[in-house]
């Protein structure tokens, strides 16, 4: 079922193989950029970026190699909708379609990859919702950055143990949940280029090193607490945020890259490398 697999999934693309060798796994040859097996099966199928050359969608034969782990088409040229059947591959740790021009909904099948950790669809065409059976995933790891998404934030994210939730340069509503900023796994926060309006929430056990919530509608104060984390980045740009910047954001000596620009700040003292 495998060879079949991989037969379909030649035939359904053209490949850009010019600068390498098809790699060989038991038998089974793909111009992958990585192919790793084990009894016999393929465990690990990942395209080198730019490996597609002509249009195509991702075939849903793809679901007969029960035994993947890592499924990574990122960066090439997939079109059409993520398909459902992907949903059967429950052995996935890793899925990966970033980087194509995929579009429709993300699929509520992919609540049933119950070991998966990293969830990739960025910078593709997708539109809707996140589907709630998302959130029963055990992920440390969602970018969904750069799509068509919209609907409020849901609250359901802060039940789960990311460490990274990217959803930049979406269409996002609705206020940012107070239970975001109480989750003490997350790291990064990406929420910029949305449509959210009212003010940041009291800072709970949150410990970032990345927020970005610029460039939104946004209002209110700048909530004490900030200048507790670890930020190295930190845009809370072209929005409306008001009132003075609290003193504590002196204590963020880790910064990088902190914007604070096209608000109406009344007075405060920003952090040295900080735009204002």
């Amino acid at each position: 079922l495998e060879r079949f697999a991989l037969a379909v999934f030649n035939a359904s693309v053209h490949f850009n193989s010019s600068n390498w060798e098809p790699y060989q796994c038991h038998g089974f040859g793909i111009p992958a950029f990585h192919v790793s097996c084990s009894f016999f099966s393929i465990t690990s199928l990942e395209l080198e970026v730019g490996a597609v050359t002509q249009i195509g969608t991702i075939p849903t034969e793809l679901a007969l190699m029960t035994r993947l782990n890592n499924l990574v088409l990122r960066g090439n040229t997939f079109t059409g909708t993520i398909p459902t059947e992907l949903g059967l591959l429950t052995g996935l740790v890793r899925l990966e379609l970033w980087g194509n021009n995929l579009s429709g909904n993300i699929p509520s099948e992919l609540g049933a990859l119950t070991r998966l950790s990293a969830l990739a669809l960025a910078d593709n065409h997708l539109t809707g919702s996140i589907p709630k059976e998302i959130f029963g995933l055990p992920l440390t790891g969602l970018w969904l950055h750069a799509n068509a998404i919209s609907g409020p934030i849901p609250t359901e994210f802060g039940a789960m143990s990311l460490v990274t939730l990217s959803l930049n340069v979406n269409r996002f509503s609705g206020t940012l949940p107070q239970n975001l900023l109480d989750m003490s796994t997350l790291s990064s926060l990406g929420l910029s280029y949305n449509r959210l309006t009212g003010s940041i929430p009291e800072i709970g056990n949150v410990n970032l090193n990345t927020l970005w919530l610029n460039n939104n509608q946004m209002t209110g104060s700048i909530p004490s607490g900030l200048g507790s984390m670890t930020l190295f980045s930190f845009s809370l740009a072209n929005n409306s945020f008001a009132g003075e910047i609290p003193l504590d954001l002196l204590a963020l000596t880790a910064l990088k890259y902190c914007s604070l620009e096209n608000n109406n700040f009344t007075g405060g003292t920003a952090p040295a490398n900080c735009a204002v």
